[in-house]
């Protein structure tokens, strides 16, 4: 199997409020971020198909739009968490059907490279393994504290 070229992710983007493919995202001339260079945005990972400490994430977007007096509503918050929650679905159920296996995702992973050779990682990868214990993962990183730090250079 081919390794996920990161450069091809996302494959669909929210712009200006509906999901669409990443060759066809456009920014009109006239949008405020182009215009005048203001730019507000939370990159936020997810495992297990579950987007990673979202709360924290959109507490720090509306603090960020409110300090830009960008007119972020709660509303607007709920709609961003509700399709950010749809886009990582959509991505790993089409990463299930393409039977993406994780080792391939993780190889390309420079974070994960950085930290794991991957003559490491073909050895100690083990699928039937990881797919009888990925809840236990899943439900310790939901008792992590808020304020517990994540040691990954991409947070």
């Amino acid at each position: 199997m081919t390794a996920v070229n990161p450069a091809e992710w996302p494959r669909e983007v929210w712009v200006n409020g509906r999901v669409v493919g990443r060759s066809e995202a456009v920014v009109s001339v006239e949008d405020r971020g182009f215009q005048f260079g203001d730019g507000l945005y939370e990159v936020i990972r997810a495992y297990g198909g579950r987007l990673f400490r979202m709360d924290s994430h959109m507490r720090r977007l509306a603090g960020g739009a409110g300090f830009l007096e960008l007119g972020l509503t709660p509303a607007h918050i709920d709609e961003i968490r509700k399709v950010s929650d749809q886009l990582v679905q959509r991505a790993a159920l089409r990463a299930a059907d393409e039977r993406a296996p994780l080792r391939e995702l993780l190889a390309v992973d420079p974070v994960v490279a950085q930290r794991l050779p991957l003559a490491d990682l073909d050895a100690c990868f083990d699928e039937a393994t990881f797919l009888r214990n990925v809840h236990a993962i899943i439900e310790r990183l939901d008792t992590l504290a808020p304020t517990t730090e994540v040691s990954r250079a991409d947070g």
